[in-house]
């Protein structure tokens, strides 16, 4: 799986996901959570060691086979949880 088709498949979960989230927003379903500053994952920019890891694993950033299931339309019936474990490695 490509970083794009990563990036594609989370912002597509996510948009999903809003209508339910806005739904239970409305209905005042939804209660607060606070988040812990210091638990967050902060990266730099990868440097050029990164990308060689991340091409030894198997990995790259743009793939035309999954640039075109994209244009294509080929994720685009799958429901949210779907595309959660396609990006967890499911596929």
């Amino acid at each position: 799986m490509s970083v794009q088709l990563n990036y594609y498949l989370t912002c597509l979960s996510a948009s999903k996901l809003l209508p339910q989230c806005l739904q239970q927003f409305a209905q005042g379903n939804l209660a607060a959570k606070a988040q812990d500053p210091d638990a967050g994952a902060y990266y730099r920019w990868p440097d050029s060691a990164a990308f060689d890891r991340l091409y030894a694993r198997g990995y790259c950033l743009v793939s035309v086979r999954d640039v075109w299931r994209m244009l294509s339309g080929h994720f685009d019936s799958f429901e949210a949880s779907e595309l959660l474990s396609l990006r967890a490695g499911a596929s």
